[in-house]
Parts: structure tokens; sequence; C-alpha cells
């Protein structure tokens, strides 16, 4: 009789937490000058997706660590996404059914629903196997992108700009609030 009750508050909290509507769509990027975000390599061969997402639901009280580790084949190589998403306990309240998006245009991340944290989270995100000919390491960083399309600095403990070998890397971002975090220059 336990296991029907926990089996049936589990459904009815995922039905209805599932229900937020979200847009990955790179295109509805706020107008900002696209020359001002590291773009993602094309996909060669037959892949039709168009972005890559992790989903799970999240006890606030306990929170939880959400990773995502993803590649592709571009027209230089091989295109690898390593992201790992640390919900800290009692971040927010209740059970939310937490997702993030990366879309294969820029090196961009999306976190839905909106939240704002009681305490901070914390991000790891790599892209490997970018084009970063013509960057500048000194004039690049990885920012928050509000809806008026406005690039904000954001906290974090380690930063790699490799050009050579075409790495973004940022680690230990604090993330006081869900929203669009991209690499900009």
């Amino acid at each position: 009789m336990k296991k029907v009750l926990l089996l049936s508050f589990f459904l009815i909290v995922l039905t209805f937490s599932g229900c937020t509507h979200f847009t990955s769509d790179p295109d509805a990027l706020p107008t900002v000058s696209s020359e001002r975000f590291i773009k993602m390599p094309q996909r060669t061969g037959m892949s039709v997706e168009n972005s890559f997402f992790a989903v799970k639901l999240v006890v606030g009280a306990i929170g939880a660590n959400i990773g995502l580790n993803v590649g592709y084949t571009g027209p230089n190589g091989p295109v690898h996404i390593d992201a790992n998403l640390d919900m800290t306990a009692r971040s927010f309240l209740g059970i939310k059914l937490i997702t993030y998006i990366v879309n294969d245009e820029y090196a961009a991340i999306d976190f839905f629903p909106s939240l704002t944290f009681n305490r901070p989270n914390y991000l790891d995100l790599t892209f490997t196997g970018l084009d970063l000919t013509g960057v500048d390491p000194e004039h690049i960083d990885f920012y928050y992108l509000d809806g008026e399309g406005n690039l904000h600095p954001v906290e974090y403990s380690n930063k790699v700009v490799d050009i050579p070998n075409g790495i973004l890397k940022v680690e230990g971002v604090k993330l006081t609030h869900f929203s669009r975090y991209i690499w900009g220059k």
C-alpha cells in the first residue's frame, strides 16, 4: 500500500511538473550581434537533433546532480559537450522537474523552469572540438544573457580557453537563478 501511494504521488508530481513550457530555439536569442557568441560546429552526417538536454525530478530539500555527456561529428572532427549541474540541498522549496538544454548553434546552455535560488547551485561545462580561429582568449568569457540581450559576467572558480585545441571550459559557475548562459566575446 505504501508503495502504491508513493508511486501515485510521484506520478502526480511528474504530471504537473512536466507541464512547464520552454523553447530551445536558438533563434529565440535576444537581438544581439551573433558575432559576440561562440558558434558550435555544424553537424555532418545524417543526424537531425538540434539540441541536447538533461532532465531530472529534484526534491529541493535533498538536491541532486544532473549530468550530460554527448557528442557529434563536425566538419573538423568530434565535438563534445560535458555538463554537470550540482543542485545543492535546500536551494529551492518543493519538487521541480529541472531541465537544461544545450543547442547546436551556440556554446550556450538554457535552464528551466525559471527559478531564483535560496542557495547557489554550481555548473561545470566543457565544449571541445570548437573552431576558435580568430578568438582572442583575453576577450572571451562565460556570461548570463538577459532577456534584453545584455551580457552579465558570472562568478566561477576556473576557466580554460584553449584556442589551438578548440576547448572552452568553465568550472564552479555560481548559479543564483536559472536562465541562459553563454560563451561570448
